[in-house]
């Protein structure tokens, strides 16, 4: 088991060195470096913070994915990403901790895992096929208000999707980040709490 963890890291070691030669690297590891320390001090229980600590670093690297090969070493991370929560919620290190695959938190890191997958897809589809509205800062503005939400990066982890995609959701210039079932289920809701 020992074994298998440590070629498994090596290899997720080299999928994160993929995104370390990206422009938007340094900033997502600010954000997340940021985003870390307020979810230590947050009073959650640790399987709470487990989850959210995956959410926060899925979105935070999901910003980073353009191609298919990206894409690629993504998937390598949300399993590092998974392993890393499962250590913040039992304080184990991966190796040492049995699993049966039924427990309540294997079974939310699994779909939280599934969900990321579904993400980085999703920013490979051609831009062809994202609505011809754009810019939709006044509706995510007016639900951060109602939400009370201060940032878009709390805004974006409670939306369940990365802050740039948020962003490119928001703003009306450039290439859209996102696809049409994203958007879709950003303003559904966003509108469910109108």
């Amino acid at each position: 088991m020992f074994r298998r963890h440590h070629e498994f890291l090596a290899k997720a070691r080299i999928a994160k060195q993929r995104f370390e030669n990206k422009p938007d690297f340094p900033s997502v590891q600010v954000e997340l470096m940021d985003a870390t320390q307020k979810l230590r001090n947050d009073p959650a229980s640790q399987a709470e913070k487990a989850v959210r600590l995956l959410d926060l670093l899925a979105a935070g690297y999901l910003s980073l994915v353009d191609t298919l090969e990206d894409q690629k070493a993504y998937s390598v991370l949300l399993e590092w990403f998974r392993r890393t929560a499962i250590q913040t919620a039992t304080g184990f290190s991966f190796a040492q901790v049995q699993f049966s695959g039924s427990s309540d938190l294997e079974r939310t890191l699994a779909a939280r895992v599934i969900h990321w997958t579904r993400e980085s897809y999703q920013r490979l589809i051609p831009t062809a096929q994202s609505p011809d509205r754009r810019g939709y800062r006044t509706e995510v503005k007016a639900w951060m208000d109602r939400e009370k939400l201060g940032t878009i990066s709390e805004a974006a982890r409670a939306l369940g999707i990365s802050e740039s995609t948020l962003k490119s959701i928001m703003s009306d210039r450039g290439e859209p980040r996102y696809g049409a079932e994203t958007l879709n289920s950003v303003l559904a809701k966003i509108r469910a709490s109108e």
